[in-house]
């Protein structure tokens, strides 16, 4: 608060109330709400004298009523007039329920904060907060929370009917949070558990496929809320087993048949019904089957030793997640050493659950409730966690800064033209898809570490402590823009970008190459970010090429950047991630992809300060806000950590010894405008000790993290090399991925694609051809050819070649035979293909036009099969069973080359040390301690590699394919003559390799296959019907059915030669004589 609030100036207040407009009683409200009364007599004459303020036709004039009611509720002592005054709050509160839409939203996320403090203030009035049929999505669901907050025995019946109501309407997001609405009344009200499963039932009875899963979601909820309960509903959940296709609701049916499993007869099938599809399921699923198997076992050892052994050995030997593979072997080391342990560990009593997902904590609640009608009381959520300080004077000028953007893009484009790339204005906003609703799950990658630090910024795969070799001291050096691969090609549908944000002439700018690696120019390109902690935004929405970029080429434009208020995404906790959208303005694609914000680029030139300012704003910010943290500076004093940290606005302010040490003072502002103070505490440790001091705290963690990396090693040439530095520059010190050699085939699926991309690629291999195949669900009726390769599965229709399909193995997740209806051949045996690609499922249905042909069902099973059980040629491995021994256990048609030992994996601090092996395939390295720290690295995941420096010396680094995680791992080889020399053979066997790749599948027929460009005219072996002729006659069976009454049946009898009984032969005749064809 601006003042503190006398008593004298608590009587002004309040006698100002009725003298003052609507917003300012507003404020006078607001200013209450902060004032601590002496006493409960005292509380209760302020709410008193805003009482009045309720009936108010303005919504902010009532809620900030409420809000200093709540407050000085907490201050009356009596309980009847507690009761009084919470009473008065109902029906204004019940009457913002009758405005506009976005006025409903608000009230009730206050509402929602006002029940969870008070649930009797509005215990009678449960009705008003009942669905209505027009109201906006955002306003359904905010109810059905205060719904749930509200229910108690008395109304439930009717609620449940409300809930029943809703699960039948359109949306199926609000159909399925009013299913889980139930399930929480359920855990919430004991008594009423049982209407509540009722009501359950019978929506499950719909076979509506998203309400069943969810549905049994909730129900595995109220079966750990209530156990031994209602297991007489089991058997009903069994019942729609096969329609699970959602993790959650996968994972839920698994927890109640392993649960459950000795009251359930068939539980082991069951659950060996999930174990086919194990490596395709989701991390959820994987766990929860894991320990389902292993309670199923304790309850029935006899029965399932053999499954149970199965999923150990699968979470063990063949995952790569490290959650499950963990659980895996505590499981195996109980069920071994302990089984006693082991059922009392699995098997042991679950604590009881109660709804409180959405509950907030008791101190957060009361502080929220001092924000009602605020932005903290929407958002739910401190306003430290989301408010960007600025001044009134600098947000008006960056408003003029928006109205005036005409003229700051013609002053942009000419810095641009100076960087060296076209000047091109703006062509205004462009919609991408909607970006504010955008939502990509999960953080953006980590960037690339500097190529300074092999070992510091590399990622920590394999762990364990091992001795390090002897560091090598590194020298200075600036923070170097390093540019990091923001869109790969399958993401950009054939457009990469490279790039990385920085300044530069004192602008912020996104520094990016642009790759086209798809089969038509590119013109232009339109980009958009989505919001953001820092509302980081481009200055100009399209980018413009000097000429339409040809297939393969790369050119590099200059993107001036900016930040806005209007894109700052104040609803999530600070972070440097940005959703950005690109549409190719030629193809009309619009891709997406994530990427991370070097913060240190809105850094701006006037972050730097006197002295006496320095001490006046540091003594200003509370001690609460400071973060303590130590850097590394690699024994550099405060001139060299002043200078570096210079170059990036990083402005040094004075310095002063303390205790024989050195402490310098710096200070930042960003072009959000947080300004943070730091102190550097210089030692002769290496170390150094930072306080951090800013008004939003929470930026301190980014603060740090930016600071680490300005003051990180760069890489330099070790000291100890014995090369010549020209020697050194001239030979090859990188391998990088060609677009030829980015494999998508396997990978994608793709739709009436070109000419060109039908065509085989190197390595891909044709294993069979069938000219007569009907894609009988996207093409139903429309006779095609269908070529099956190593990689891929590649349909065209004879009608149109650009009508066709390109399905890659990788994508397929199953391959059933079922009875299809096509318009060419009726009711028929077909193949299903069931498939995901880019979060999408598709379904496709082939189906030979061929009778009694299984080559479409055979050879295309056959195939997938081999490519399934070859991953190791084509995906990067870790941890896996590939060293026995300590020697690699190499694929058909593998060959070692190298094999050199006493290689340090520089992924973790401290270093490990291994065997290296280098192969025509991949590259391979193993810990001499333990062979399961290992990595295998095919050339075809293999992004780039170079020499770089690291604090041990020159390391070998690699960077894998973002498909394979985008690992960057760092090797050290001594002497350095040798790395030289492993580098060199690397770059000739991955030129080799990218020359003519191994794959791994191989599968052959006899005969061999027609391309599909051939196949033009019907085959003349498999694509015939062989129709029988019946013009010749059989004597046998002639004489057969002439020789008695064909309406009398012969009496049976048992016949030697066939073992079976028939009916007895005419005199004459004999078994063989049946088979003879005249």
């Amino acid at each position: 608060m601006a003042f503190k609030i006398t008593k004298s100036v608590l009587q002004k207040l309040l006698a100002a109330l009725n003298e003052c407009n609507e917003w300012g009683q507003v404020f006078v409200l607001d200013a209450l709400a902060g004032y601590t009364p002496a006493d409960s007599r005292e509380a209760e004459g302020i709410i008193e004298r805003v009482t009045p303020r309720l009936q108010h036709a303005n919504s902010a004039v009532v809620l900030s009523a409420v809000k200093v009611i709540m407050k000085f509720l907490e201050k009356v002592s009596d309980a009847d007039t507690e009761r009084s005054l919470s009473r008065k709050m109902a029906p204004p509160l019940v009457t913002l329920l009758s405005a506009e839409p976005e006025i409903q939203y608000v009230a009730l996320r206050n509402i929602n904060l006002i029940v969870q403090k008070r649930p009797a203030i509005l215990a009678n009035e449960i009705k008003v907060f009942f669905c209505k049929y027009n109201d906006p999505i955002y306003v359904k669901m905010e109810k059905l929370e205060i719904i749930i907050r509200l229910v108690s025995e008395r109304n439930i019946e009717q609620v449940l009917l409300e809930f029943k109501e809703y699960a039948t309407e359109v949306d199926v997001e609000f159909v399925r949070r009013s299913v889980r609405a139930i399930g929480r009344c359920a855990v919430k009200l004991e008594r009423a558990a049982e209407k509540c499963i009722n009501v359950l039932l019978e929506l499950i009875q719909t076979k509506v496929n998203y309400i069943v899963q969810e549905a049994i979601i909730v129900i595995k909820d109220i079966f750990r809320k209530y156990p031994n309960q209602y297991e007489s509903i089991i058997a009903t959940l069994c019942e729609n087993l096969d329609t699970l296709d959602e993790p959650e609701a996968k994972a839920s049916m698994i927890w109640i048949i392993g649960e459950y499993a000795e009251r359930i007869d068939n539980a082991d099938e069951l659950l060996e019904s999930f174990m086919d599809s194990f490596d395709d399921e989701t991390a959820q699923v994987q766990l929860q089957l894991l320990t389902a198997t292993v309670k199923l076992f304790l309850k029935r050892p006899n029965e399932t030793q053999e499954m149970v052994q199965k999923v150990l050995h699968k979470a063990t030997e063949e995952s790569d997640n490290p959650d499950l593979r963990d659980r895996g072997y505590v499981y195996w080391r109980l069920l071994s050493a302990n089984p006693e342990a082991a059922h009392a560990v699995v098997l042991a009593e679950k604590p009881v659950i109660s709804d409180d997902t959405f509950a907030l904590e008791s101190s957060m609640l009361d502080e929220l409730i001092g924000k009602i009608s605020t932005l903290a009381s929407v958002y739910h959520k401190l306003p430290s966690a989301f408010v960007v300080r600025s001044t009134v004077s600098e947000l008006r000028e960056h408003r003029q800064d928006d109205d005036h953007s005409n003229e700051d893009e013609d002053e942009g484009s000419s810095d641009q033209q100076e960087d060296g790339s076209s000047g091109q204005q703006s062509e205004g906003p462009v919609d991408l898809l909607d970006m504010g609703g955008l939502s990509m799950g999960g953080p953006a990658p980590t960037a690339p570490a500097p190529a300074a630090s092999a070992s510091a910024s590399l990622v920590d795969i394999f762990g364990g402590p091992a001795a390090p070799p002897a560091p090598v001291a590194l020298g200075g050096g600036g923070p170097a823009v390093q540019k990091k691969v923001l869109m790969n090609a399958q993401q950009g549908k054939g457009l990469v970008m490279t790039g990385a944000f920085t300044r530069r002439n004192n602008n912020f700018i996104l520094d990016v190459d642009f790759e086209n690696q798809s089969s038509a120019p590119i013109a232009s390109v339109s980009i958009q970010f989505n919001k953001s902690t820092f509302g980081v935004v481009p200055m100009q929405a399209t980018v413009n090429f000097p000429q339409p970029l040809a297939p393969g080429q790369t050119v590099n434009q200059i993107v001036p950047m900016s930040v806005s208020p209007q894109f700052v995404n104040a609803a999530v906790a600070p972070n440097l991630n940005l959703q950005v959208a690109i549409k190719n303005n030629s193809s009309g694609d619009v891709v997406y992809f994530q990427s991370e914000l070097d913060l240190s680029a809105i850094f701006t030139e006037a972050g730097g300060m006197a002295s006496t300012e320095f001490i006046t704003m540091w003594q200003s910010i509370a001690e609460a806000n400071e973060h303590y943290f130590t850097l590394s500076t690699g024994g550099r004093g405060v001139d060299a950590v002043s200078e570096r940290l210079g170059r990036s606005n990083v402005f040094y302010v004075a310095k002063r010894p303390i205790d024989g040490k050195e402490v310098a003072y710096f200070s930042v502002k960003t072009m959000t405008n947080v300004v943070a103070l730091f102190e550097l505490t210089f030692d002769n440790s290496g170390t150094t000790k930072v306080c951090l001091k800013l008004e939003q705290k929470a930026f301190s963690a980014l603060l740090q993290q930016t600071m680490e990396h300005l003051l990180a090693d760069r890489p330099i040439q070790s000291t100890r090399s014995s090369l010549d530095s020209k020697q050194f520059t001239k030979m090859a010190t990188e391998i990088r991925a060609t677009p030829e050699a980015v494999t998508w085939q396997d990978r994608e699926i793709r739709f009436d694609i070109s000419a060109a991309a039908m065509h085989l690629r190197k390595g891909e291999t044709l294993v069979d051809a069938i000219n007569s195949v009907e894609d009988t669900k996207g093409n139903n009726g429309d006779r095609g050819s269908l070529e099956i390769t190593n990689l891929r599965l590649l349909w065209a229709s004879h009608k149109s070649v650009r009508t066709n399909l390109s399905i890659g193995y990788s994508c397929i997740q199953s391959l059933k035979i079922r009875t299809a209806t096509s318009k060419l051949r009726g009711s028929t045996q077909a193949l299903y293909v069931m498939t995901k690609y880019a979060n999408s499922r598709f379904e496709f249905i082939f189906t030979s036009l061929v009778k009694a042909s299984p080559r479409l069902f055979t050879t295309i099973q056959a195939v997938f099969r081999s490519y399934e059980t070859t991953k190791l040629y084509r995906e990067l491995k870790l941890r896996g069973a590939i060293i026995k021994e300590k020697e690699l256990t190499l694929l058909p048609h593998e060959q070692v080359y190298t094999r050199l030992n006493g290689v340090w994996n520089l992924s973790s601090d401290q270093g490990n040390l291994g065997t290296f092996f280098v192969t025509n395939v991949r590259i391979v390295w193993h810990a001499n301690l333990a062979e399961n720290f290992n990595v295998s690295i095919p050339y075809m995941q293999i992004n780039s590699a170079r020499i770089r420096g690291s604090k041990f010396g020159p390391a070998l680094v690699i960077e894998t394919s973002a498909a394979s995680g985008g690992y960057i791992l760092g090797f050290r080889v001594d002497p350095e003559e040798r790395l030289h020399e492993l580098f060199k053979e690397m770059q000739s066997l991955h030129s080799v390799f990218s020359t003519n790749p191994i794959y791994g599948v191989e599968f052959e027929i006899e005969e061999k296959p027609v391309p599909l460009e051939q196949l033009k005219q019907p085959r003349k072996m498999d694509d015939v019907e062989i129709e029988e002729d019946y013009s010749s006659s059989m004597d046998a069976f002639a004489a057969y059915y002439a020789a008695v009454n064909k309406n009398q049946d012969r009496p049976p009898t048992y016949s030697k030669e066939l073992g079976l009984a028939i009916e007895s032969l005419p005199d004459g005749f004999s078994v063989g004589d049946l088979w003879y064809v005249n």
